[in-house]
C-alpha cells in the first residue's frame, strides 16, 4: 500500500509507524533477536527440541551456571595433542619476492613441528615458486621447499633443520622464486605442531 506524504506531519507519521514496524518483533515476549535464542523456551519433550539450561542445572552437567556462562573459557592443550598455524601468500593478488612475506607466526606452546604442507591455487609457469621459513634468520628446512612451475597439488616435507620451539618464538617466511611468466598465486603453508610435554 502506497502513501502520499504531503507534509512535514506526515512524513513523521510515517516514520514512526516504520520505526514501531521495526521494533515490534524485538519487543515480543517470545524473541530476543539481539541475543538470538528463544526467550520463553520450555524444557525439552522430544528427541531434537532444544534444552533449556534449567534441565542441564538438573541434571548436574553443569553445577554452577554463573560461572560456566560468564566466565573466560579457559583452553587447555594436553602434551601430544596438535595446531595448526598458517601462512598465505599472494592471496588475491600475483605472488612477488618478497623477504618476510606473510604476517609473522607466533608459536603459542612450546611444541615440536611435525609436518609442513603447502600448495598454490593459481600455477606458476616458466619457473617454480621456492619459499623459505625461517626461525631467528635461520632457515628451518634441511632442504629448500617449491612448487613446481604449473603444479597446484598438496606438498608436504617432514624434514627440518629446527624443529622445536618454545612459547612466543617467532616463525617467518621469505618467497625467493615465483614464476617467470605467470608468478602464481594463492599460496599456503600449513605447519603442524604437535605440543609438548
Amino acid at each position: 500500500m502506497t502513501r502520499q506524504i504531503r507534509s512535514l506531519q506526515d512524513a513523521a507519521q510515517a516514520i514512526r509507524e516504520l520505526q514501531d514496524a521495526l521494533v515490534e518483533p524485538l519487543t515480543r515476549p517470545h524473541w530476543d533477536f539481539h541475543q538470538r535464542r528463544i526467550r520463553n523456551a520450555k524444557p525439552s519433550q522430544l528427541d531434537y527440541d532444544y534444552v533449556v539450561r534449567k534441565e542441564l542445572k538438573d541434571l548436574g552437567i553443569i553445577t554452577n551456571l554463573t560461572t560456566q556462562v560468564e566466565s573466560t573459557p579457559v583452553v587447555t592443550t594436553p602434551a601430544g595433542s596438535f595446531f595448526l598455524k598458517t601462512f598465505g601468500l599472494g592471496i588475491n593478488s600475483n605472488l612477488q619476492v618478497t623477504l618476510d612475506a606473510g604476517p609473522r607466526m607466533i608459536i603459542p606452546f612450546a611444541s615440536t613441528l611435525t609436518k609442513v604442507y603447502y600448495i598454490a591455487k593459481v600455477a606458476a609457469t616458466g619457473a617454480d615458486i621456492e619459499f623459505d621459513v625461517q626461525f631467528e634468520g635461520n632457515t628451518i628446512f634441511n632442504t629448500p621447499q617449491s612448487i613446481p612451475a604449473g603444479d597446484i597439488d598438496i606438498h608436504t616435507t617432514v624434514d627440518f633443520a629446527i624443529s622445536d620451539f618454545a612459547d612466543e618464538d617467532i616463525l617467518t617466511i621469505d618467497l625467493t622464486q615465483i614464476g617467470s611468466s605467470v608468478p602464481g598465486s594463492g599460496v599456503v603453508v600449513l605447519c603442524k605442531f604437535e605440543v609438548n610435554a
